[in-house]
């Protein structure tokens, strides 16, 4: 019997289906609640909620070394690392690394971050604390207290999670990335003994769907949330100088940072004029794959991996899809021939190159890379794969 610890996500409805089907009635999902626990999202999805303050919580504590594996469905959230850093000795723990993890440890979050976006994330950052703060903050002023001490003190409790995330990595047994830059990258920041293996969440929908769809205007996709890693401002700055262009630039802002989010909207008004679309709420997926096919071209302007969901969908419909040449998804499907462009390095300065989608040749060779790594058949087998490598594992442990 397999544990899953999960969050109410766009990802999870798919991955339930696929572990079911892979191992019907072999597998329990979990989601750990608190009393402020928001209203299920994915309801019909049979999410046992456990409260993390009850006694059943407790009992699950003590349960994990019973199952052949604990997956653990990304580190962003806390009660996944409390569990984690707790489990008892002899549980399987398998991370499914998500990506961003690893960029929520304060020395690692600003790095991808250009200038002008990490200008505001200290503005947003550093506003609210001094509103929570302000008469500590008029005490530093006083003889009696030392200011250095004092953000000295506060700089020791300002985010006790990466500390407690570092722990988590160096428990887990065996790590799940995207692909398998991010596992490279976290070996090169932090020490773990943590085994690979290689799976991807399946698509929303199966990538058949896309093959009668076809690119159907000249609008631009922006980013993929409302995210700093985004770096909208430079990345709107950059558009607007490209000359032609007729049509709407569309920005996901659906979920991330409610600050930011604003600070992008008004900023987005300001450059693009008319032609800012922001997207500032879920749509359904049949929607938003309307708005997906009437962009001929995406701009990702972000040093980490994210938005593979999007880029996916992007190569398989056709899309010119551009990429920051450092970004480890660049390189990656790079590697494996897609037809991929360079931010800045392929943007023109005359929009007609960038509104006229990949031809037929090029298109059929993103899904050809696309097939390759999350195809229906290849997600299904990548995940028997797995499955069946823990059940030895927990075999070889019993002897």
């Amino acid at each position: 019997m397999f544990l899953h610890l999960v969050e109410d996500e766009k990802f999870t409805a798919g991955s339930v289906s696929l572990f079911r089907i892979c191992g019907p009635d072999n597998h329990i999902f979990v989601r750990i609640v608190d009393s402020h626990a928001h209203t299920p999202v994915c309801s019909d999805m049979e999410i046992v909620e456990i409260d993390f303050k009850s006694s059943r919580y407790k009992e699950l504590m003590q349960e994990l070394k019973t199952y052949t594996a604990v997956f653990i469905h990304n580190f962003f959230n806390p009660y996944h690392i409390h569990i984690t850093n707790n489990a008892p000795t002899g549980a399987t723990l398998v991370w499914f690394f998500w990506g961003g993890e690893l960029w929520t440890i304060p020395r690692l979050r600003t790095k991808i971050m250009m200038p002008l976006t990490k200008g505001l994330y200290y503005k947003n950052q550093i506003i609210p604390w001094l509103q929570r703060n302000w008469k500590k903050y008029v005490a530093l002023l006083g003889p009696e207290k030392s200011q250095y001490t004092y953000f000295k003190k506060k700089q020791k409790h300002l985010s006790p999670l990466c500390v407690d995330l570092e722990r988590a990595i160096q428990r887990v047994d065996y790590i799940v990335p995207v692909f398998e830059d991010d596992f490279f990258l976290l070996q090169r920041t932090i020490s773990c003994k943590a085994q690979r293996l290689e799976w991807n969440y399946p698509c929303p929908s199966p990538l058949t769907v896309f093959n009668d769809i076809h690119i159907s205007g000249n609008n631009w996709l922006a980013g993929n949330s409302s995210h700093y890693s985004n770096n909208h401002f430079e990345l709107f700055r950059m558009l607007k100088k490209i000359k032609g262009h007729r049509g709407n630039v569309i920005v996901p802002l659906s979920y991330g940072d409610e600050r930011y989010r604003r600070d992008v909207v008004w900023l987005g008004r300001k450059l693009l004029k008319d032609r800012f679309r922001p997207l500032t709420e879920f749509l359904p997926y049949e929607k938003y794959l309307e708005i997906l096919s009437s962009c001929s071209a995406a701009f990702f302007y972000t040093r980490r991996q994210q938005a593979m969901g999007n880029i996916f969908s992007l190569m398989y419909l056709g899309t010119r899809v551009f990429l920051r040449d450092d970004s480890p998804v660049y390189h990656f499907l790079r590697r494996r021939q897609a037809v991929i462009f360079s931010i800045p390095k392929d943007i023109p300065s005359c929009a007609e190159a960038v509104d006229k989608p990949l031809d037929k040749g090029q298109r059929d060779q993103n899904r050809k890379v696309v097939d390759q790594i999350a195809s229906e058949e290849v997600i299904k087998n990548k995940t028997q794969k797995m499955l069946s490598l823990l059940c030895e594992r927990k075999h070889q442990t019993r002897i």
